[in-house]
């Protein structure tokens, strides 16, 4: 079962991953190893059965990096929008990159 659940592990690091146009939030957010790194470890280490207590906790964790990431990217959002419509707003700057209201 620990050599089908790497090889598994395995397969979606080379195939899968660098297709989906994205990494993990935990990694992203925190440094170190991501999700599907800390698993094959896990999995090596303890074994699925016991990993998945290990492997919840952590996925869970990457669960809470992605929205603080999505909040904190709104935020950003919000900002270059409010800096946008400041710059729309003065007529002596001709720099508005969108229409302006």
């Amino acid at each position: 079962m620990r050599s089908f659940a790497l090889a598994g592990i395995t397969f979606y690091q080379r195939y899968v991953s660098p297709k989906k146009g994205f990494v993990c939030a935990h990694r992203t957010l925190h440094g170190g190893a991501s999700c599907s790194t800390f698993a094959a470890e896990v999995i090596r280490e303890h074994g699925v059965i016991a990993g998945i207590g290990g492997l919840r906790k952590r996925f869970e964790m990457c669960r809470q990096a992605y929205l603080l990431l999505a909040i904190e990217g709104q935020e950003k959002k919000g900002d270059n929008e409010k800096e946008v419509a400041k710059t729309c707003g003065d007529p002596a700057a001709n720099v508005c990159s969108m229409p302006c209201w």
